[in-house]
């Protein structure tokens, strides 16, 4: 029995390959490189150059920036104003308004902002009459409410002009309005 090592039946196949039946030669022709062609990269002029560069720091700089923004807007804290505050404070802005269209509009658009805010009822859009149905109102509030809205839909669409007393009065019965509502949403909660 004849017993081969790997070594041994290397050498025989790769003699025997050279022995086998080997290819001709190739013809005369064109070389593969004029075939195929070279790969080449073409150099960027001086503007070309100085082009890319101003992009890609044009680019960088708004990654840079819309990163840093996005981050710091995550971690600023939030200052959360309670809707009744924020409806005093809207109410007393408008002391300084000079248009008494303006000031009608405001007044009905911070308290139905105040009620959805505070008090979860849809106002935007709606009738005092309805606005005064869902905040379940006693007389004196509700009839409160219809002056006020009143008032101030006289100031929008009326054709004269209000005096600085009446404005303020407006404003004032606003106030005490959301005054009388927020003492009794208070009261509500505990």
């Amino acid at each position: 029995m004849l017993i081969l090592s790997p070594k041994s039946l290397g050498l025989i196949l790769l003699s025997s390959g050279a022995s086998a039946n080997s290819l001709p030669e190739l013809p005369p022709g064109p070389s593969i490189d004029r075939i195929r062609g070279t790969f080449d990269i073409p150099l960027l002029s001086f503007w070309q150059f100085t082009g890319l560069c101003v992009g890609l720091t044009l680019l960088g700089s708004f990654l840079i920036i819309f990163f840093y923004r996005r981050i710091r807007a995550i971690n600023k804290p939030i200052d959360h104003i309670s809707p009744y505050y924020s409806a005093l404070n809207a109410l007393n802005e408008l002391n300084s308004e000079k248009d008494c269209a303006q000031v009608g509009e405001k007044i009905i658009y911070t308290l139905c902002q105040f009620f959805e805010a505070s008090l979860n009822i849809k106002a935007h859009g709606r009738s005092c009459s309805v606005i005064s149905q869902q905040l379940d109102l006693d007389k004196t509030d509700n009839e409160r409410l219809i002056e006020i809205w009143n008032d101030c839909n006289h100031a929008k669409f009326g054709q004269s002009k209000i005096n600085k007393e009446s404005r303020t009065q407006m404003i004032n019965m606003s106030v005490l309005f959301i005054n009388a509502v927020h003492a009794s949403e208070v009261q509500e909660e505990n």
